[in-house]
């Protein structure tokens, strides 16, 4: 698929885009999505076609943006090397799931809560 980049049209999205990994795409996209009966997540490899080593992957937040149309967070378009309006290329990818994670506290309160498999 390919479309082309713009911030999303909603700034009250912004909040939930800016920290993750997360596109708006047309409902054409998840038409399509949904004839081909693939299993979700659905997962997408993002690159710049003007700079094929410019690459992300993200999953979808909504289907709303408008036809040949895909939004991105603002981090996102600075990894792609991309400016609002320039073309994207949309792949399907497959990722292999993690099978470890380590997770370091940032705080020392942490060690201090009682039940910490609770938080």
């Amino acid at each position: 698929m390919g479309a082309r980049v713009r911030l999303p049209f909603d700034r009250s999205l912004l909040r939930f885009l800016l920290p993750l990994e997360l596109v708006i795409l047309p409902p054409s996209a998840l038409a399509h999505l949904t004839s081909l009966d693939l299993d979700s997540p659905w997962m997408f490899k993002l690159r710049n076609p003007q700079n094929p080593a410019a690459s992300t992957h993200a999953g979808v937040l909504e289907f709303i943006a408008e036809e040949g149309v895909v939004h991105l967070p603002y981090w996102m378009m600075k990894t792609l090397r991309l400016n609002e309006g320039d073309p994207v290329r949309i792949t399907g990818a497959e990722l292999t799931k993690g099978k470890f994670v380590k997770l370091q506290a940032q705080h020392v309160h942490f060690l201090e809560i009682s039940d910490p498999k609770a938080v």
